[in-house]
């Protein structure tokens, strides 16, 4: 455990696949082995918690949240989604759909939904996209990426800096107006 800029931060170990193409079981391996490091984690530690956010994909990162720390104890869960993983996962071959493993996921996928207190999504489309294919009860906000303004700026340096970033920035901003007052 360690502390940056105030926050107590806390790694835990995860299994990488060793060659660029892995299996469907090295793959699973590695989607698995995070969320449940963290759900053991959770279910050991003597830290108290108000919130606990996952992000996915992967899909498994609901395990710590959605069926560890918010069946045993009164925490919020904030479920933020970047990417429709499943839908991904079929377009690139690794998923057939109407498949049992399809099936599965969805299902899976329909209970985080049900457990969340708040679902993020980076886009409205997102959003829309979501609603459309799951039953969500949750409140659902905008958490769009974005980009910290002290660090990346405009410069008058004379040479023209470009920069493309082609991932998803880190963790976003959120309001926590939705947080019960007690738990504030």
């Amino acid at each position: 455990m360690q502390e940056v800029d105030g926050i107590r931060v806390v790694r835990l170990w995860t299994w990488q696949p060793g060659s660029g193409d892995p299996g469907f079981a090295s793959r699973m391996a590695y989607y698995l082995s995070f969320p449940v490091h963290a759900a053991l984690w959770l279910l050991f530690t003597r830290i108290r918690f108000d919130a606990i956010m996952t992000s996915a994909p992967p899909l498994f990162t609901g395990i710590p949240g959605g069926y560890v720390l918010k069946r045993t104890s009164r925490v919020k869960w904030i479920l933020d989604i970047r990417d429709l993983w499943i839908d991904a996962s079929i377009g690139l071959g690794f998923l057939r759909e109407g498949s049992l493993y399809e099936r599965l996921s969805r299902r899976f996928e329909q209970a985080c939904l049900d457990q969340a207190d708040l679902v993020g999504v980076t886009t409205e489309e997102l959003g829309r996209r979501i609603s459309l294919r799951y039953r969500v009860t949750a409140p659902m906000e905008l958490l769009p990426n974005g980009v910290n303004t002290e660090f990346f700026r405009p410069t008058d340096g004379g040479k023209k800096r470009q920069i493309i970033y082609a991932a998803t920035s880190g963790t976003p901003r959120i309001s926590t107006r939705w947080l019960s007052p007690s738990s504030r």
